[in-house]
């Protein structure tokens, strides 16, 4: 933390190249938008349309956890934008966010120029965040809300300002994702132990905790609940051993990240790695203990992604060869080459996501074309069929329906991750006029119909 002020001068390059390679992978995966992603554009272009932030017409079920995501596609269907078109944009830019938050953080952490190149090529060239970036959510912005917030409570701490900046991005980032309260949390109490001055460690604290109770407030008002509907559909229980699987996968790919913030720890008297550590750590601990996510592109650990990096560059830049070119070209080059191994892998699931969305879009259709207005549909992804289709549709897996959310999972854990909870008795009790399956059903070549042998033709 000696370094002299101009080596914290901004530079443009160290974070726009790397975006820029990150951008052109993106492109190169096309169109991939999530199913998931078309539950926040259903909600988004009902309330555009003022029917309010609803899935189906008059049921107020909070079925999505990003409100200031959905809000933004809200935006979109109010000047009648194409959302598909919107997601792969947003999802650039959110490329670009995340890169040069992560660059902010370095610089606040005053890392020499050589280790934030290092730093932001690793942040960028990963292609299973790539690729989440361009399915339609909000996971690459979150995750670059969090490092931006985290490096501006740093700088306004230890320059004596008030929290202003650092408390607008908490505020925007509790908005964005309903676990966000854990790290603003975490943020301000680890900074106590900058200066152990209780004043400015709680007025923060109380700031965030009157905004976070307007916003349950206006929430059980407007919904019903104290949290979102998806909350109860996706948590149950303990699943640590899914987690701890789901942990081991990232550092497969990820090895250099979390050997450096392993070996940070030696550091924790430093006070940003500290705090870096006392933030991360239960977070980590957090995923495990849900059981991380069903998605392969370790959606979870993506707003870890920053953190681990600046962990482990301030752990490499404490040894003597810190400077050292063949030390940067020799850890860049081990990270690299575990990402690489991604991308073949990386290419299959976003080439499933294409077909996903193109067999699902014709459904959907379909569906819009040749039924009833008000037939009622029955299924369990409910995004791109409802989203096209316009009908009324129960979820099966109970994002959107208060009864299946809460009905307890035998077993929880073992399943996949944030799809456990279900009640097809319930659900069939609503007497829907189509049930759609999935395994098998919705595939984007054309299936022909073969004849019995011996069955006639005539």
């Amino acid at each position: 933390m000696n370094q002299p002020q101009e080596n914290l001068s901004p530079s443009f390059w160290q974070w726009t190249l790397p975006s820029v390679g990150a951008v052109l992978l993106a492109i190169y995966f096309g169109v991939c938008t999530q199913d998931d992603a078309f539950i926040s554009f259903r909600y988004a272009e009902n309330w555009a349309n003022g029917l309010g932030w609803v899935f189906n017409a008059d049921e107020y079920v909070e079925g999505f956890s990003n409100p200031l995501w959905t809000g933004l596609f809200g935006l979109v269907f109010w000047t009648r934008g194409d959302p598909v078109q919107w997601s792969l944009l947003m999802g650039y830019l959110s490329i670009a966010f995340l890169v040069f938050s992560t660059h902010h953080l370095l610089r606040t952490l005053h890392s020499s120029s050589g280790w934030m190149w290092v730093g932001t090529i690793l942040i960028a060239f990963d292609p299973s965040m790539v690729l989440e970036a361009v399915q339609g959510l909000e996971s690459v912005f979150y995750a670059g809300l969090i490092l931006l917030m985290i490096s501006h409570a740093i700088r306004e701490r230890e320059d004596g300002r008030f929290h202003i900046v650092s408390l607008v991005l908490a505020m925007m980032l509790c908005l964005t994702r309903p676990e966000a309260p854990l790290f603003v949390g975490l943020l301000y109490t680890g900074l106590w132990t900058y200066d152990f001055n209780w004043k400015r460690t709680l007025i923060p604290l109380c700031m965030m905790g009157v905004f976070l109770g307007l916003v349950t407030l206006g929430r059980f008002l407007y919904f019903g609940d104290p949290l979102p509907n998806t909350f109860y559909a996706k948590v149950g229980g303990w699943a640590g051993s899914r987690g701890l699987v789901y942990c081991w996968m990232h550092f497969k790919y990820h090895p250099v990240l979390w050997l450096g913030m392993f070996a940070s720890i030696r550091l924790y008297k430093e006070k940003p790695v500290r705090l870096l550590l006392w933030i991360l750590l239960p977070y980590l601990f957090y995923v495990v203990s849900i059981g991380g996510d069903f998605k392969p592109t370790s959606r979870f650990l993506i707003p870890a992604g920053g953190m681990l990096v600046a962990l482990t560059m301030q752990s490499v830049q404490s040894v003597s060869l810190a400077r050292s070119k063949s030390l940067m070209t020799l850890i860049l080059g081990i990270g690299l080459c575990s990402r690489a191994t991604l991308i073949p892998q990386t290419n299959q699931w976003a080439e499933v996501r294409r077909s996903n969305l193109i067999a699902r879009k014709v459904v959907g259709d379909w569906l819009s074309r040749f039924t009833p207005p008000n037939t009622v549909l029955a299924m369990h992804s409910i995004g791109v069929v409802p989203f096209y289709a316009q009908r009324q549709t129960i979820d099966m897996w109970g994002l959107t329906d208060r009864t299946i959310a809460k009905t307890p999972a035998s077993n929880f854990g073992t399943g996949m991750a944030g799809h456990e909870k279900t009640n097809p008795e319930y659900v069939f009790s609503k007497n829907p006029d189509l049930y759609l399956p999935e395994d098998g059903f919705f595939q984007p070549d054309k299936k022909m119909q073969l004849v019995e042998p011996g069955f006639p033709t005539d």
